[in-house]
Formats: structure tokens, C-alpha cells, sequence
């Protein structure tokens, strides 16, 4: 019997659950989410954004951050060290890197992956392309500080494919036995070796393959094939103390960057063109001691996303999960996860030829759109973010959604057809 003690708590509990379940029921869109999201501490909870409606092992059917009851099962299926370097014995010698070996282990633990290769609509390799070498030893750039399994780099010196990656995705294109109609994923990690697109033009276009990775580019995404990923976030504990505890707090500064201003000339030239501080806008230089970064992440309303030395910059998942809203600077880089929640829902996109106009176009936007924005993004993060594993999830929420989307299209080909 409970005691009284207990007796708030499981009614929290019930409560808690009864809530989520009448959430998942039925079909939201982003107003429905902002009216009725369960808030607890302050942050909505979007799991409807996909991962929590499907129903064991389903994928939730997915269209610009529209969620729907509308499910079907998706498998994929994973193939292991052991496997393949029985098939593909030059692999023995080649490493991967922390990034890639956690998501390794999400793989190999996921509850939608199957061993019966039959049932899979999807296959998945170990991690030999995702050469992340920033992460999580940020800033360090070396294969000595981030490895996980030792061996041969898989990427090479700059923008460069290695022997190990080259022979890793040609034995996966050219000669690994799939089941008909079954894809695969090529998984590339945020960045590293492969910003440029580095491997044969062929591994970019091979139908069977589902392209992720970060620096994902426009002239190259295949819309409704590929996934843009997020870069890992470069999570620091301290944050804690900066970021607001009350949704009262208010925020003092309109604007503000603070980076290496050299990556880029359009670094260069936001701070010429935008510096204020008797306006509440500040482009820092990341030597500058007036505040520390997230310190001036908790103060201000916007935050640049500006491109570096690629269009991608791991700002993207420290502004998104600080509670700023997030300003896009990047042309040519596909928003991550847009699958799932467009990025014009929780941030605002600025062409790189309109840096000059910055502050003209945010005032556009009220106090009530600042909040909202703020809470999606805060929201986004939370869910889909702030961790690895998280960041594995949603990846592979898209992709066995994708594969999902594929079988429909044949299925319809077919009925057409007769």
C-alpha cells in the first residue's frame, strides 16, 4: 500500500503520462505544440515531434515539423566489426574515432534495429567515415587525442580522403550483397575530412544510399534522400551558471557573437558593420574578456550563426540549446535536421549579402515572436541536441522515415504499373 508520503508522487506520475499519451494521440501542428506542450522546469517537452509517436518499433511519418498517428515499421539492421572485416580484411588496420564509436553503440542497442537482415529496410556499416577529429576534444584537431579504436586515420591531412575510408565505401557500393530494395546509410560524423565532399563523386550519388552528414551543402543535398546533421555539441557544465533559471529573466543584449573573427571574412565584416555596444549589439573577437561566452550567450536576444573557415560551425548547437535565437549566416549550408523541425520555426535566416541589414530585419520581429522562437529552440535542443545520443535518434528517426517513404513511392510505381 503507499504511504502518504508516495502518494503525490504517483499521482505525478499518472498525471505525467496520461498527459503525454493524450498529446501523442493526435495530429499537432506548431501552434497546437506551443498551446498544449507539457512544460516541466520551464521547457516544453516536443517529443510528438516525432521520436514518442511511434508505437514499438513504427517511425512517425514526418513533414515539416508536422508529426502524425500515421505509422508503419521500419528495421534497420546493423553490420559488425566482426562481419566486416571478415568480408573486407584491409579494415583490420583502420581506427575510428570517439564520435563514431558512440554511435556505434547506439546502433547496436537502438530498438528498431533487427538481427534478421530480411526484415531490414536499411543497413548500417561501423563508423570508418565519421572522422571527427574537433570533437570532443575541441579545438584539438588531432586523431591522437579523439580515437577510439586504434589503427590507420580514416580521413587524411585537410580536406582529404584516406586509403581506409576510399576502400570502406567502395566495398559497401560495389561488392556488400543487400537484400532487393534495401538501402544503406552512409554516415559522416559533423564534419571532419569530408567537408568538401571528398570521397568519388559516385558515393554522393549511388540511389541506394542515404547521405549523413554535417557541412551538408545545397548544389549537393539530395532533398528527401540525404540528412543534414548537427554538429556535435561541445557541451560545457558551466553553462549552468549563466543560462537563465526563470522564464522572467530578461535579456539585456539585442545581438552578439563571440568568436574567432578570422575564420572568415564575413566575421570580419559583421563586426564593422554591426558593432554597437550602446545599442546592445556586440561582435567580439574570442580573446575579448568583457564577458565569458555563455555568459553573453544567456544575455542576448539573437546570436549569429556565422561560417567559418566552412559553412558549418559548431555555434549552431551552442546558440540553439543557450535560448537565443539562433541567426543563420551560412548560405550554402543545409540547416540540420530540417526533416524534422525547418529551421525557420525556431531561428531566422539571413543571407550572407545581408549582413549589413542584420539589425533592420531582426527588429521585425515582436516580443511575443521572440518568445516563441526562444522556446522552440530551447525545445529543439533538448530533444534532438543536446547529447550524441540524441543527436543519433533523430538521425535515425529521418532515415528509417526515409526508407519508409521509399517503399510507399514503390508500392504506389507498382499499383500504377498494373
Amino acid at each position: 500500500m503507499l504511504s502518504r508520503k508516495r502518494l503525490p508522487v504517483f499521482a505525478l506520475l499518472i498525471f505525467t503520462l496520461l498527459s503525454v499519451s493524450l498529446i501523442l494521440k493526435g495530429k499537432f501542428d506548431l501552434e497546437r505544440w506551443d498551446s498544449n506542450a507539457l512544460v516541466i522546469n520551464g521547457i516544453k517537452l516536443y517529443h510528438s515531434l516525432a521520436a514518442e509517436c511511434r508505437e514499438d518499433h513504427s517511425v512517425a511519418v514526418v513533414s515539416g515539423g508536422v508529426c502524425t498517428n500515421e505509422t508503419k515499421s521500419a528495421y534497420f539492421y546493423v553490420v559488425t566489426i566482426d562481419e566486416l572485416e571478415s568480408e573486407l580484411p584491409s579494415i583490420l588496420g583502420c581506427g575510428w574515432e570517439i564520435y563514431g564509436a558512440m554511435s556505434y553503440e547506439r546502433w547496436m542497442h537502438h530498438p528498431s534495429r533487427t538481427l534478421d537482415k530480411s526484415r531490414a529496410s536499411l543497413v548500417v556499416f561501423p563508423p570508418f567515415l565519421t572522422n571527427e577529429l574537433n570533437w570532443p576534444m575541441y579545438g584539438g584537431g588531432s586523431w591522437e587525442r579523439n580515437f577510439a579504436r586504434s589503427g590507420v586515420n580514416p580521413g587524411a591531412d585537410g580536406d582529404k580522403a584516406g586509403t581506409c575510408s576510399i576502400a570502406f565505401e567502395n566495398f559497401i557500393r560495389t561488392q556488400y550483397e543487400f537484400q532487393p530494395k534495401q538501402r544503406y546509410l552512409l554516415h559522416f560524423g559533423s564534419c571532419g575530412w569530408d567537408r568538401g565532399y571528398a570521397l568519388p563523386p559516385e558515393a554522393y550519388q549511388d540511389e541506394r544510399a542515404i547521405i549523413a552528414k554535417g557541412n551538408a551543402l545545397h548544389d549537393r543535398y539530395r532533398k528527401g534522400i540525404d540528412i543534414s546533421l548537427p554538429p556535435p555539441f561541445t557541451d560545457n557544465y558551466m553553462r549552468m551558471r549563466w543560462l537563465p533559471s526563470s522564464s522572467k529573466t530578461e535579456r539585456s543584449v539585442l545581438l552578439a557573437f563571440k568568436g574567432d573573427l578570422g575564420t572568415h571574412s564575413l566575421r570580419r565584416e559583421a563586426q564593422r558593420a554591426l558593432h554597437n555596444p550602446d545599442q546592445g549589439i556586440l561582435i567580439l573577437d574570442k580573446h575579448d574578456t568583457t564577458f565569458e561566452y555563455w555568459e553573453l550567450l544567456s544575455k542576448t536576444v539573437f546570436a549569429p550563426v556565422i561560417r567559418g573557415h566552412v559553412s558549418f560551425s559548431y555555434r549552431f548547437s551552442e546558440v540553439v540549446c543557450s535560448g537565443a535565437i539562433p541567426v543563420l549566416l551560412a548560405d550554402d549550408w543545409v540547416p540540420p535536421f530540417e526533416d524534422i523541425l525547418p529551421f525557420k520555426e525556431y531561428g531566422v535566416r539571413v543571407r550572407e549579402a545581408q549582413v549589413n541589414e542584420l539589425v533592420e530585419i531582426l527588429s521585425q520581429f515582436d516580443a511575443a515572436s521572440r518568445i516563441k522562437l526562444s522556446r522552440r529552440a530551447v525545445s529543439f535542443c533538448q530533444e534532438y541536441l543536446i547529447s550524441p545520443w540524441h543527436q543519433f535518434d533523430g538521425l535515425m528517426q529521418i532515415a528509417l522515415s526515409r526508407v519508409v517513404d521509399f517503399e510507399a513511392e514503390g508500392l504506389k510505381e507498382q499499383s500504377h504499373a498494373t
